[in-house]
Parts: C-alpha cells; sequence; structure tokens
C-alpha cells in the first residue's frame, strides 16, 4: 500500500507483494485482514446518547421494574444532559398490561418530570403526562390526522404512546445539551464503531 495515499499497489503471496518494495512490512502474524465496512444507516449520535446518558430499562421491564431502573438512573450524573427529561431505552409493549403502556404508572412516580422512553425498534416514544405537556401536546395534537402516525388510546384515553410521526413533537421539546457534550459522545460513537470493524458510515434521519 501507498502509505500517502491508501492505495493499494499489489495484491498476492508474500514473495510477489515484497517485489514492489513497499515503504512498510507489518508482520500481522496470522491474523485476517478485510477492508474497513461502511454502514449504511446508522444514528451515530443518537446511540452514543443511549448508552452514555439515557436509562437502559433492558428488555424484559414492565412498570415495576421500568420506574425502578428510572429512579436509580436519576441520581446519575449523565442524567443531567437533557435538562429536566428523564429519557430510558427500551420499552417493549408485551410488557404491560394489553400490551399497551399507560402514562398513569409513570405520573403516579414523576408528576413533575418529563419522562420520554423509546420503544425497542425506536419507532415509538413514550411519555407520562408531565412529557406530554412540556413537548406542547394538546388534545387539538391527538385528534388530529397525522400523515404517517398516530397516538395510542386506551378506552378512548390517550396512554402516552406516540406512534412514528406523532413523536416528533416530544423529540424536539427535548433541550439541548452543550457543545462538548455531543463532541465527547461523537468521539465515543466513532471507536466503537471502529471496534466493529465500521470504518464510514451514513447517517439516518434523527431528531436529536
Amino acid at each position: 500500500m501507498d502509505d500517502s495515499n491508501g492505495i493499494f499497489l499489489a495484491v498476492g503471496t508474500t514473495d510477489e507483494v515484497l517485489t514492489k518494495k513497499p515503504s512498510k512490512t507489518i508482520d500481522l502474524k496470522g491474523q485476517f485482514v478485510i477492508p474497513g465496512l461502511h454502514d449504511a444507516h446508522s444514528h451515530l449520535m443518537l446511540g452514543a446518547f443511549q448508552k452514555l446518558h439515557e436509562c437502559s430499562l433492558g428488555w424484559t421491564s414492565g412498570e415495576k421494574e421500568t420506574i425502578q431502573k428510572l429512579k436509580a438512573h436519576c441520581s446519575q450524573s449523565t442524567c443531567a444532559v437533557s435538562g429536566a427529561w428523564l429519557i430510558g431505552n427500551f420499552y417493549v409493549q408485551a410488557n404491560f398490561p394489553e400490551g399497551k403502556p399507560d402514562r398513569t404508572f409513570l405520573d403516579a412516580e414523576f408528576p413533575d418530570t418529563p419522562v420520554m422512553i423509546r420503544e425497542h425498534s425506536c419507532h415509538h416514544v413514550f411519555l407520562n403526562t408531565k412529557g406530554l405537556e412540556e413537548a406542547g401536546y394538546t388534545e387539538e395534537d391527538f385528534t388530529a390526522k397525522i400523515h404517517g402516525g398516530w397516538f395510542v388510546e386506551k378506552e378512548g384515553v390517550v396512554t402516552g404512546e406516540c406512534v412514528e410521526a406523532a413523536a416528533k413533537k416530544a423529540y424536539l421539546a427535548v433541550p439541548k445539551s452543550r457543545p462538548e457534550v455531543y463532541e465527547n459522545a461523537m468521539e465515543y460513537a466513532c471507536k466503537m464503531a471502529n471496534r466493529f470493524g465500521i470504518t464510514s458510515v451514513q447517517v439516518g434521519g434523527s431528531l436529536r
């Protein structure tokens, strides 16, 4: 390889490659080498924030476990990067009664704190009443026809679960963090990508 521009000069056996008089050789001691992978759809910043600054709920948490983990997360300094908002990942509908999480269980423990939890596919979010209020949702929003989204209801009452495009206001309402928080998160994300052989990415749309 030409170190100045990263171009492969030759491919072949060791003897064949050495005839090209490379400027530097590295003994890989039998390790396998492949070109860096390209991730065609990634959410580097979102993923880094989930790992570094948001509450991890796991895949089996129901109401009780969700409350316990959110409360424990409140005592950590990483919780404060999104202002007063408490953010968790992920919830699975099947873990809740009738497959529909209801904001009332969050309201009982966090009446004055806006809470937002992402669904395991990240296509839904679930908010408590304070979160809905802080995001600016109104009854007019709940009854309006939204292209590509809707609000889940239970017995005619909005549960707090916002599907696809209905989550836009929630994402936009979360306070922005300090520039250095984003810088550190991106550095972490790039290092994690490199660990798995990913050397370039295309970032998908993200409301973070």
